[in-house]
């Protein structure tokens, strides 16, 4: 009964006297290199344990100038035998800055539980490096302000945090058809590719339907399957066209359009580079001729750059 009666008195002050401030964060600056040791005792963590409203309290150390240079948890999971401690952080004599305690400089501690802030009442605490100090007594919780945990507040964000109070616009979400762990939210193969991104298509190079893009195996065809034959309007582009095609020694090239430079080259189905030409001021009447006697039989790629475009067109050596 006595501790629901103070409860409900720390409740009612809260009531009453409430102000904004903003909530000291966890100290996360790292070691400086100079360091104080301060041992919370079981007495002293009693004081107000039974009091906590939010699931991870936890106190801060602070420099005169209110400073964090030191914190702990101090949920009851995270204590020792109902004990904690707190490194409590010297100024680094390296950086001219200060950014950690000073020689005999007065600390003080605060609890942090959910937005509600407290000052912890205790005897003199005075920072001195390497030394070990112990607070073995009750203390007096005075209540100071009330903050706000500020965060990503939506349910549905991959940040979601339940104890926000105050929506930052931090907010995180997944890419469409991924959940937060960028795994696919449906892949029926199992092959780490969303459904919705598969792309059907033929994935047999020597094919001359091949689909560079294909993710999933669709037909084939070759070349002298009559749903596969190569025709001239087949090949015909807006600004080329190449023939014969299927072809045997010579190949054929027209502009529609007239061209400043025009590069072309032949690669093999494998990528192999086997020619390549460089032309300059063709005009549509220009018949482009190129001799290729010695390549074998099979399906090759012309590529045709110009200021305009970039065309690739297959072309078939009987």
């Amino acid at each position: 009964m006595k501790k629901f009666v103070y409860l409900f008195f720390v409740v009612c002050q809260l009531n009453l006297f409430a102000q904004d401030c903003e909530l000291p964060a966890p100290y996360t600056k790292g070691s400086t290199g100079d360091n104080m040791t301060m041992m919370l005792t079981s007495v002293f963590i009693n004081s107000f344990k039974d009091l906590y409203t939010s699931d991870n309290p936890y106190i801060v150390a602070l420099s005169s100038e209110d400073v964090v240079v030191g914190s702990c948890s101090v949920k009851l999971d995270d204590l020792m035998n109902g004990m904690q401690s707190i490194a409590v952080w010297g100024d680094d004599v390296y950086t001219p800055e200060v950014d950690g305690a000073l020689g005999d400089e007065t600390i003080t501690l605060k609890l942090v539980d959910g937005t509600f802030v407290f000052d912890l009442i205790t005897a003199p605490i005075t920072y001195m490096s390497n030394d070990l100090v112990k607070i073995e007594s009750s203390i007096i919780l005075n209540f100071d302000c009330e903050g706000a945990i500020k965060g990503c507040s939506n349910p549905t964000a991959c940040n979601f945090d339940s104890s926000v109070t105050e929506d930052d616009g931090s907010c995180a979400y997944p890419q469409q058809y991924y959940d937060c762990s960028d795994q696919c939210l449906s892949d029926t193969d199992g092959d780490g590719i969303c459904d919705e991104l598969e792309i059907v298509g033929c994935t047999e190079p020597m094919a001359c339907n091949y689909e560079p893009t294909a993710t999933d195996e669709g037909s084939c065809e070759y070349f002298g399957i009559d749903s596969c034959n190569v025709s001239l309007m087949e090949i015909n582009r807006p600004d080329f066209m190449l023939y014969p095609n299927p072809g045997t020694d010579r190949i054929n090239i027209q502009s529609a359009n007239k061209q400043e430079r025009l590069e072309i080259s032949m690669t093999s189905i494998l990528g192999a580079k086997l020619f390549h030409r460089s032309l300059k001021d063709i005009q549509p009447t220009d018949l482009i001729e190129i001799n290729l006697p010695s390549l074998p039989s099979g399906i090759y790629m012309v590529t045709l750059s110009s200021t305009s475009e970039v065309r690739s067109i297959q072309w078939v050596k009987k």
